[in-house]
């Protein structure tokens, strides 16, 4: 893996390969928490999920602000309704549901991990 720094949205200097190492754990941590099944399981579910948004963001490159929302909307919903899906979960059938639910996850694992550059 290729070592990054990035400044995203929230002006902070995140260091990607401990975000990911981190981010995985405590996804998987809540989703245990909300569904049961396995920490590994959740684990191996959040990589094949990663792997799918990074091949996602590979083929897409937007043209304006208003498609990279959209772009980046429609990941977001699709990377939640594939890790329910590969987790065993039944899902919620709505979109808004699932987007709620990655924003609700994204900020419950942003409050507990601090990847940001000293």
């Amino acid at each position: 893996m290729t070592v990054s720094v990035f400044l995203d949205w929230f002006g902070v200097l995140a260091n990607n390969r401990e975000m990911t190492r981190r981010w995985r754990i405590v996804e998987a941590r809540l989703l245990h928490n909300l569904y049961g099944g396995r920490l590994s399981t959740w684990v191996a579910v959040h990589d094949r999920a990663f792997r799918w948004y990074l091949n996602y963001w590979a083929l897409r490159g937007p043209d304006s602000k208003a498609s990279y929302r959209e772009i980046w909307k429609r990941g977001e919903v699709e990377w939640m309704r594939r890790t329910l899906t590969w987790g065993g979960v039944e899902m919620p059938s709505s979109e808004i549901e699932l987007f709620r639910l990655d924003r609700k996850l994204t900020h419950e694992i942003t409050q507990r991990i601090n990847v940001a550059y000293p």
